[in-house]
């Protein structure tokens, strides 16, 4: 792991990236169209995963700050990024059908149907 991402236990692995200062869950949840991926934030929040309730899925700004365009298969410096495509919170503009995602593989970012399956990592704020 390089000097970016530190993981820290809290009865899940959590991971801070020192750049954007957000926390991300390290797990993550497949298979899942774009309206499950919000109640899975939710879930998180249910449970106060990690002892917090302020989960939600990331922005599409957020979500890409992951990225290394340096790098594919992973395309992301985050520790055990695997090569599914995750959604992020942000709905497509134009057509409310679609949201935008990005692929851990290559590094793309896209727009897809919102009942199309994905997968969810959800994020916080600050680290506190």
């Amino acid at each position: 792991m390089n000097g970016r991402f530190t993981e820290t236990a809290r009865g899940v692995i959590l991971v801070w990236d020192k750049q954007t200062d957000l926390v991300w869950q390290k797990d993550y949840a497949t298979n899942m169209n774009w309206e499950q991926a919000i109640a899975y934030a939710v879930l998180l929040n249910m449970q106060h995963s990690g002892g917090y309730d302020d989960w939600r899925l990331p922005t599409i700004e957020e979500l890409t700050t992951l990225i290394s365009y340096k790098r594919s298969h992973p395309a992301s410096d985050f520790p055990g990024m695997p090569f599914d495509w995750f959604w992020s919170s942000s709905s497509y503009a134009y057509y409310a059908s679609l949201a935008w995602y990005v692929n851990g593989c290559y590094g793309y970012v896209g727009n897809g149907d919102k009942t199309s399956g994905g997968a969810a990592r959800c994020v916080r704020g600050e680290r506190r």
